[in-house]
């Protein structure tokens, strides 16, 4: 029984390696839409998630919204999930920063394996600048309040800060990356730019854009059907088919600073610009350790974009070349860990 969405990436994996598995999927939002587009055994739970504006996020939004959903637990859904979870009596959880399934499963003492990246938070040590201490004080609050304590924590992460602890529970791997990303496929090299935004918010970034004529820009997200913008920007719906092709043949990336896309496209040797969304340290996170390694540059101030992008353009083939020297995925590594302790624990 599965938690949530990241585990689709190696779940194929999983029942490749043993027929015998069977895989359920607990998920809500997008991600729910997203498996059951695959044809996948999947239902629906309630989900935290974000209150935006103009790109950053709002706290005291943020926290009304998913008070609201933790609400439900007083309307009988956890009942109705735990009646579901017993119905199938799971050997094993492996959550995806979801909150209902891996509480439910904790009470009734079924193993859990906790694979997200989130993890890095909370079990990493991690220089935390003075200015960022009210932002990293927030995850680390929302991340123990979600979290159920596991078997198993596995990180995926395309940065490895040095663990807290050195027990065998808490394990750093490359990032697990979709299949679609690490098949080889005979898409040709554009030259054009990505850019992704998960919100109509951020369709300001549009308009900076413009300014740099001689540049193309496809823009996913930020329009419900495919348009031209401008005589150098096409928005484009989001199609998950689509969005692989125009992230495997675009010469670069522009996006928030989220985990998932930034090792996807370094993965396929994408340069990243990364815009840091207001209040969010694991994004803030992400940026530094891109910029560190020099994969890509971040922007943390609208006002600043500008003068970011016209940078990134101009130090795009550099940022390319530092990719070429060293980045892996960690999908076998998380699979291996899984069926070991499957196997240990019959």
């Amino acid at each position: 029984l599965v938690g949530s969405e990241m585990c689709i990436r190696d779940s194929y994996e999983l029942m490749y390696r043993n027929p015998d598995i069977e895989i359920l999927f607990f998920c809500g939002g997008k991600a729910y839409d997203f498996l059951k587009n695959y044809g996948l055994n999947v239902i629906k739970v309630p989900h935290f998630g974000y209150s935006y504006s103009k790109g950053d996020v709002r706290p005291f939004f943020t926290l009304l919204k998913n008070l609201k959903t933790l609400y439900l637990k007083k309307k009988g859904v956890f009942k109705k999930i735990k009646n579901l979870i017993l119905k199938h009596c799971p050997d094993l959880i492996i959550n995806d920063f979801e909150y209902f399934v891996p509480h439910i499963a904790s009470h009734l003492r079924i193993p859990v394996i906790n694979i997200h990246h989130q993890g890095i938070l909370n079990k990493t040590k991690l220089y935390i600048p003075l200015r960022q201490w009210p932002n990293y004080l927030s995850a680390i609050f929302a991340t123990y309040m979600i979290e159920v304590k596991a078997c198993l924590n596995i990180i995926p992460s395309f940065f490895a800060p040095e663990l807290k602890q050195t027990k065998g529970n808490n394990i750093l791997t490359g990032p697990i990356l979709r299949k679609e990303i690490l098949e080889k496929g005979n898409i040709a090299a554009e030259n054009f730019i990505l850019v992704y935004a998960m919100d109509p918010s951020f369709a300001w970034i549009a308009e900076i854009l413009k300014k740099f004529k001689s540049e193309t820009f496809i823009f996913v997200g930020c329009s419900s059907i495919d348009k031209v913008y401008s005589n150098n920007i096409m928005f484009k719906q989001v199609d998950h088919s689509a969005f692989i092709k125009y992230l495997k043949s675009c010469k670069a990336v522009i996006a928030t600073a989220g985990h998932t896309l930034i090792s996807e496209s370094l993965y396929l040797k994408k340069p990243f610009l990364a815009i840091i969304q207001g209040n969010q340290f694991e994004q803030y996170l992400n940026a530094y350790y891109l910029e560190k390694n020099g994969y890509g540059i971040s922007c943390k101030k609208q006002k600043d974009l500008s003068r970011t992008i016209s940078t990134f353009l101009k130090k795009i083939p550099s940022l390319k070349k530092n990719i070429q020297v060293n980045f892996s995925e960690g999908n076998k590594k998380a699979v291996d860990i899984i069926i070991d302790f499957l196997e240990s624990s019959n």
